[in-house]
């Protein structure tokens, strides 16, 4: 099974703990997600990027399910 995971983690933490996911689990992708709150709240190019992905996102899961359900 693959499980996708966000956490929040202070600066001084993530070398350790990268180490200790890759050193425990078959880690797949891991990447450090940038801070975009300041962007969605003052950018509207930026809101319209970000709706179009959530609503990609949910039409593909829709279509997932549709499929899986066959």
């Amino acid at each position: 099974m693959i499980v996708n995971i966000v956490l929040e983690i202070e600066d001084y933490n993530l070398i350790e703990f990268e180490n200790w996911m890759r050193d425990n689990v078959d880690v797949k992708d891991f990447r450090v997600v940038p801070d975009t709150r300041e962007l969605y709240e003052n950018d509207k190019t930026f809101q319209r990027l970000c709706k179009a992905v959530t609503d990609a996102k949910r039409t593909k899961s829709i279509y997932i399910n549709d499929k899986n359900n066959e």
